[in-house]
C-alpha cells in the first residue's frame, strides 16, 4: 500500500515528475534501498531487466510484479521475497500479458495466447489463433480475456482457455483494409466500446 501512496503523491505536472523528494518517497515506500552510512545508499534488491522496460503490472493482490522489456522478455517476481518466479523471452512480439489471480499469467503474442502457472513455470493451456491478434484490441474483464483477430472479437475464459463467445465483425471492406482501434470491455465484461 505504501507504494500506491507514494505514486499518488507524485506531482501532477507535465514533464519529468522525478524530483529528489519523489525519488526518496518511492525509495522509502518500496524499501528498495538502505543507507549503509549517512552519506549514501545501496540497493537491497532491484527488479532488473536486460533491455528497456516497456510496461509493468501488479497482480490484483499486489503479490506479483510483472515486467515486459523491449526484447519481448517477461519476468515476474514475488513482491514479498523478490524471487524471480517466471522469466521467458518470446520469439514473437508480446501484445499483452495479464495476471489471472495471483498464480497464473496469460501472455498474448501475434498468433498465440498462453497461460503459465507462476509457481511451477509450466504451461497451463495455449490457444493458437488462426489469424493475427490485433495489438490494440486486448483487455481483461474479471477472468475473461477479450481480444480481436481479423474480423472477429473473441471472449475467452482466462482460467482454462475456453472460448466463451466470438463475434464476427461484418464489413464490406477487405479484411486488410479494416483498422482496429482499441476495444474496452465494461467492468462486468458484458459490453465493449471501440
Amino acid at each position: 500500500k505504501a507504494i500506491f501512496l507514494a505514486l499518488e503523491a507524485l506531482p501532477k505536472v507535465s514533464g519529468d515528475p522525478l524530483i529528489p523528494q519523489a525519488v526518496r518517497a518511492l525509495t522509502d515506500a518500496t524499501l528498495s534501498y538502505r543507507a549503509p552510512s549517512g552519506n549514501g545508499i545501496e540497493s537491497c534488491w532491484i527488479y532488473g531487466m536486460p533491455n528497456n522496460i516497456m510496461s509493468f503490472k501488479l497482480s490484483e493482490g499486489s503479490s506479483r510484479v510483472g515486467v515486459l522489456d523491449s526484447s519481448n522478455m517477461i519476468r515476474v517476481w514475488d513482491a514479498e521475497d523478490h524471487d524471480v518466479l517466471f522469466s521467458k523471452t518470446f520469439d514473437e512480439n508480446v501484445y499483452g500479458y495479464f495476471f489471472v489471480g495471483e498464480d497464473d499469467l496469460v501472455v498474448l503474442t501475434v498468433y498465440e495466447v498462453v497461460s503459465y502457472d507462476l509457481d511451477s513455470g509450466d504451461e497451463n493451456w495455449s490457444y493458437d489463433a488462426e489469424r493475427p491478434i490485433k495489438e490494440t484490441s486486448i483487455g481483461m474483464a474479471g477472468n475473461d480475456l477479450i481480444f480481436a483477430v481479423t474480423n472477429q472479437i473473441i471472449k475467452m475464459d482466462a482460467e482454462n482457455g475456453e472460448i466463451i463467445k466470438s463475434l464476427d465483425i461484418n464489413t464490406s471492406l477487405p479484411s486488410e483494409d479494416v483498422v482496429y482501434s482499441r476495444y474496452y470491455p465494461s467492468p462486468e465484461g458484458t459490453r465493449s466500446i471501440r
